[in-house]
């Protein structure tokens, strides 16, 4: 057994690695000492750690210092004492570094005096003890007996050139902190392991689980030999990518996070192995704000139930939370063979250059677009129209197989959007970031977003009165305020304390605030459908139930790519509040920028705003409960005025051969925007001269660009609701029999 160790200055216990100095002069007997040597145990050689357990630190350099001095002063007076008794100069000590290789292991008998500081061991006379050296340093030779470094097979680290790639070894370790641990080998040689290579469960405290002075074993995955750098790991059989069936470019994971930098995060992948991804900070939403604000939110320990892989580097994944690339998972490219000319699709911006921008879809497959393809203004600088890590649409101009080149346009003009996801894609970012906020949050706190939906009649009492409009609070809902613009006042003159019932138009989850309005239009036609079957007082308390279920119905009168007049009402930052009046000022939402436009300045609106947009996403779970919107403004299509339609129309004959994009597939038929406002139609019968494919539409993606030919003109008398035929049969678009259809 080792007897407890002597105590230093500091009131901590020295570690037991030891500090010897060779001397030929043995140890002086005194009478101490032999009764310690009478009475000792024979020594077990155990594993003892260097220092403190519970992640304790060693000395400081100084104490150190000042501790070497002492002994080498106790030497230096040791000779003087010697040289004087004896007379003549002492003889010449023998070098430890001369005769000792680092790693070897020291047995025999061992003379020499032991530092004061050293720990105490007693072992019986003439016992025969076995270290392994650590390291030789001018008088003083560091050994230990650690039964696992003394009896270690593995090879000896005691250089920084040993160290390569795939060495495993073993060490000991010097300190702990959060982002890893500091391992040390002979000689002074020491690593570093990063948090990710610990093998610890995501959210672990690594201070909880190792203690400094702990042998480990360790392998090396790389070194920079010139600046003296060795990266370890405690995973000594990593799990290999190849292993795991389900991670595989452009697959759908979900992670645990472990760690966060100001760049990135690191996650834990559920999978068969230990596997870690990394989240760059601009690939945590679409929208850039959003990002920040997420990165700013998230803690070690929160899972991410949506990743997409978009690279593998060796065993390391690089992942995307961007709900515009996980959206279109299967569709993205990872081969330039995938690619089809004339088509848009989903990427990232990677690089940006003076010359152009360089966007990147799943793997190393990337495109550039030159400055004259990359934005609509030619004198536009790229760098302020443009982010590394935006979210994009890229349009394929033109590929190269031979030289592996894709050449992109990111115009907006050419690569608009054809829905709203977008704007999805905020409004649940923002549950998400409302749901980081609230994580220390009881639930009740939370459950004030059930008192409210969109479009309903509330009750509040006026707090507070300024030139912006109304501050309103809620009878039994803390924290949650109410505001209501000059321009939903409608007309009413209101004073602090009195009592207001208006109709929600929008819900901010983590700002807490509703948006309201008492615009008499949007209030009275929920009280006309219950005002002539119902009492005064029976209609105040089945107000909500009616005027809900009221809204439900004209949902459903509105169809997925209808075209709308919409009025506005409230202006956000990143979106618009509208009303809808030809379908009851049902409420609706769009965005005021686009994927490739997220830097450029956007256009201004006001409230009272007439625009014209389509409906793309009616009320459901994954819209939040909103009628999602495209503006024509955003979408490319113009809303000129109608002399200036008529000119474009013109050229939309029948017979006329148009470039359309596919917005939707159905089982039927393929819907197309083309033109600068029309909608039309590709029928099943109409895709190829013979019908051999079971699946016609198998080649056609959303998003891609295809040339038709204008066969009949709409036959809705609902402009809302019409399509015009269209024929992408190749016979058809030579020119073939268009005689007969020119007559339909």
């Amino acid at each position: 057994m080792v007897a407890p160790s002597k105590k230093v200055a500091s009131g901590k216990r020295n570690d037991s690695t030891k500090v010897f100095k060779s001397s030929k002069k043995p140890f002086k007997k005194t009478k101490d000492d032999v009764a310690a040597r009478s009475e000792a145990m024979a020594l077990q050689l155990e594993d003892v750690p260097d220092f403190p357990r519970g992640g304790g630190t060693s000395l400081s350099k100084t104490e150190r210092k000042k501790i070497y001095e002492e002994v080498d002063a106790e030497f230096e007076a040791e000779e003087r004492v010697s040289k004087r008794s004896k007379g003549g100069k002492p003889k010449k000590k023998r070098n430890p570094s001369e005769v000792d290789e680092l790693g070897s292991l020291f047995d025999g008998g061992l003379t020499g005096k032991r530092p004061r500081y050293a720990n105490k061991i007693t072992i019986k006379v003439g016992a025969e003890l076995i270290f392994r050296v650590l390291g030789c340093k001018s008088k003083r030779i560091t050994v230990t007996c650690k039964k696992t470094l003394v009896k270690s097979k593995l090879p000896i680290l005691s250089s920084y050139a040993d160290a390569t790639e795939g060495l495993v070894t073993h060490g000991w370790i010097t300190k702990i902190e959060k982002h890893g641990c500091f391992v040390r080998f002979y000689n002074g040689v020491q690593g570093f392991v990063a948090r990710f290579e610990l093998g610890l469960e995501p959210g672990s405290d690594p201070s909880s689980v190792f203690h400094v002075g702990e042998v480990v074993k360790c392998r090396v995955t790389s070194a920079v030999h010139g600046t003296r750098r060795i990266n370890l790991s405690f995973m000594i059989k990593p799990t290999s990518v190849s292993e795991d069936d389900s991670i595989k470019l452009g697959s759908i994971v979900s992670g645990v996070i472990d760690s966060i930098t100001p760049q990135a995060v690191t996650v834990h992948v559920k999978s068969k192995g230990l596997l870690k991804g990394t989240v760059s900070a601009e690939h945590l939403a679409d929208h850039h704000d959003q990002a920040k604000m997420m990165m700013s939110l998230l803690r070690p320990g929160f899972e991410l139930d949506k990743l997409l892989i978009i690279d593998i580097e060796g065993n390391n994944l690089a992942l995307s939370s961007k709900y515009s690339l996980i959206k279109l998972a299967e569709e993205l490219p990872s081969d330039i063979s995938q690619l089809q000319p004339n088509s848009v699709v989903h990427g990232y911006v990677c690089n940006l250059i003076e010359n152009g921008c360089f966007v990147r879809f799943l793997g190393r497959l990337t495109g550039f677009a030159p400055r004259s393809k990359a934005i609509d203004e030619p004198r536009a600088d790229l760098s302020e129209s443009f982010f590394v890590g935006q979210s994009v649409r890229a349009n394929i101009v033109d590929i190269n197989q031979e030289k592996s080149r894709i050449t992109l346009s990111l115009k907006q003009s050419s690569c608009a959007s054809v829905d709203a996801s977008f704007i999805q894609e905020y409004f649940l970012t923002d549950e998400k970031i409302s749901d980081l906020q609230s994580s220390d949050v009881t639930e009740s706190e939370c459950s004030w977003v059930e008192k409210f939906s969109i479009g309903s009649l509330v009750k509040g009492t006026v707090h507070e009165q300024n030139e912006l409009g109304l501050v309103v609070n809620f009878d039994n809902i803390d924290n949650v305020l109410g505001f209501i613009p000059q321009y939903h006042l409608g007309g009413a003159t209101l004073e602090h304390g009195s009592v207001v019932e208006a109709v929600v138009l929008d819900i901010s989850r983590a700002e807490r605030l509703v948006d309201l309005s008492l615009r008499p239009e949007l209030i009275n036609n929920s009280i006309k459908e219950v005002s002539n079957n119902q009492s005064k007082k029976l209609a105040c308390d089945i107000l909500y139930f009616l005027f809900q279920k009221r809204r439900r119905g004209i949902s459903r009168e509105l169809e997925v790519h209808q075209r709308v007049s919409a009025v506005v009402e409230i202006v956000k930052e990143q979106y618009l509040i509208l009303s809808i009046p030809e379908h009851g000022y049902t409420i609706g939402y769009a965005s005021i920028s686009d994927y490739n436009t997220q830097k450029l300045p956007v256009k201004q609106f006001s409230a009272g705003q007439s625009v014209v947009a389509s409906v793309e996403a009616l009320q459901n779970s994954l819209t939040s409960g909103r009628l999602l919107l495209l503006l024509d403004s955003v979408s490319g299509i113009s809303d000129t005025p109608h002399s200036k339609r008529t000119k474009n129309k013109s050229s939309c004959g029948v017979g006329s051969v148009v470039h359309a994009e596919i917005t939707e597939i159905k089982p039927l038929e393929v819907r197309v925007n083309f033109g600068q406002s029309f909608r039309g139609r590709i029928h099943i019968t109409e895709v190829d001269d013979v019908s051999t494919s079971e699946e016609p539409f198998s080649k056609f993606r959303v998003g891609q660009s295809v040339s038709a030919r204008v066969i009949a003109k709409p036959w809705h008398t609902n402009i809302e609701k019409s399509l015009w035929e269209l024929s992408s049969k190749p016979e058809i678009l030579r020119g073939f029999r268009m005689l007969l259809f020119s007559l339909v």
